[in-house]
């Protein structure tokens, strides 16, 4: 790849169920492109406290399924030093499961030899993927949840060093999940990787739009825009005690689709009727995958326009409305991370990437652009002298105190009062050089 970053390849396997162009099966997959290939999603059986397939069809080969386990994990033949994980939970697991799992030292030892049997014995993946949608926030989890989760990353931990395994999460960036949901501390030295989920900053019924923000949008217009984009998501986490070389900023290849109240008024900022249109191959109304977005560029009369600020593209055609990421803004976000220092991107999903291709000149255009813009910045850091790479970088000092109050205070913070927040202005040291940050602190 001639850089040493990581391109973490999510796929999902409801993709292999999307109609004509849009079905996605392993076959299609360029291993080249990826250094770990990440299959979501397993699911908890919430009475053995086991992991378990979601689609055992889809997933196995019992009763002539489809196998789609095997397949991946035998990209490995061919590509030895490629790792190949599972991925357990998502947003259709119910947090409560989770919950009951990590309360106890006897479930979490359940849970954890499940795993090892299931990705030792049956399947040969080399690790595991936590993706607890999310600790202590929803649908019946418990306020101890933070302390457990960083637990039963511990426990695991300690067993799969014993095999070599990989350990990775994949987090929530609003500042109200990190706070009530993750030990960072702990989290960091636990796992491999922390992969951050920063692409859910709006949803519907947010006027501010933007799909995956780099920047802040602008306050005169959207108000609440504070904390909301990758900047603050990533500076919020150095702040709390993480460290930059297991960062993975994620991002995803679609984008989010509204419905303009007014079609003469399609500014960012703009007010919206809720949810955007239908894609040919995901079929919701919330989002479209990139490979459907890339049809509609540049015909039938859409409008392409560019954020200066969010430095992202977004387009309009009548009252709907789509903000996504385009191979500019995508290498912009793969550039953001190098100088970062973070350890590399991990994509939400490479199955919605112009994988066949459909549109573009080459196949994975985006996935290409984020080699591209890491080989360049390779070359570039080269020539003007060394720079710290990830694994060279200490662990920041974190912020023991904001505005003469513990950072302890913030942390305990409930939820109403978290879904108020705020930036503060402070100097905090992220690598390379000294910055001034926006830190997102919650109003209690």
């Amino acid at each position: 790849n001639s850089h040493s970053k990581v391109v973490v390849c999510y796929v999902d396997r409801r993709s292999a169920h999307r109609p004509a162009n849009g079905a996605f099966v392993i076959e299609n997959i360029d291993p080249v492109l990826c250094t770990h290939i990440i299959y979501a999603y397993a699911g908890l059986d919430n009475v053995t406290h086991s992991i378990k397939s979601l689609d055992s069809f889809l997933d196995t080969e019992e009763s002539g399924g489809r196998g789609q386990y095997k397949k991946v994990v035998s990209l490995k033949q061919k590509y030895p030093k490629l790792k190949v994980s599972i991925s357990i939970g998502g947003p259709g697991e119910k947090s409560w499961k989770y919950s009951n799992m990590a309360e106890t030292h006897e479930n979490r030892k359940l849970f954890i030899d499940s795993v090892l049997d299931f990705i030792k014995k049956k399947h040969g993946f080399d690790g595991l993927d936590m993706k607890w949608h999310y600790p202590g926030f929803f649908d019946g989890s418990r306020v101890e949840d933070r302390k457990n989760f960083a637990l039963l990353l511990k426990e695991m931990r300690t067993e799969f060093d014993k095999n070599g395994y990989l350990l990775t999460v994949l987090i929530g960036a609003r500042p109200n999940i990190i706070n009530r949901s993750y030990d960072i501390p702990a989290i960091t030295q636990h796992v491999h990787f922390i992969h951050i989920q920063a692409y859910y900053y709006h949803d519907s019924s947010d006027s501010r739009k933007i799909n995956v923000p780099l920047q802040i949008q602008r306050v005169d217009t959207m108000p609440r825009s504070g904390c909301q984009s990758i900047a603050d998501t990533v500076k919020y986490l150095l702040n709390s005690g993480a460290s930059p070389h297991k960062l993975v900023l994620g991002v995803h290849f679609r984008g989010n689709a509204f419905t303009l109240a007014d079609r003469n008024s399609h500014e960012i900022g703009s007010p919206s009727n809720g949810s955007g249109f239908k894609g040919p191959y995901t079929r919701t109304n919330r989002y479209l995958a990139y490979n459907e977005l890339n049809k509609n560029q540049g015909v039938d009369k859409w409008i392409e326009r560019w954020d200066d600020i969010a430095q992202v593209p977004y387009m309009y055609k009548g009252n709907n409305w789509v903000s996504f990421d385009n191979e500019k803004s995508i290498a912009i976000k793969a550039r953001y991370a190098f100088d970062q220092a973070l350890a590399g991107l991990a994509i939400w999903t490479i199955d919605m990437d112009d994988f066949l291709p459909e549109c573009s000149n080459v196949q994975y255009p985006l996935l290409r652009a984020i080699h591209s813009k890491f080989k360049e910045a390779y070359k570039q850091d080269d020539k003007q002298g060394d720079k710290k790479r990830p694994s060279d970088v200490a662990f920041p000092t974190p912020i023991k105190e904001i505005n003469n109050e513990p950072v302890s205070n913030f942390i305990a913070l409930e939820k109403k009062a978290a879904q108020n927040l705020t930036c503060n202005r402070l100097s905090q040291f992220v690598p390379v050089k000294w910055i001034k940050v926006n830190t997102c602190l919650g109003i209690i």
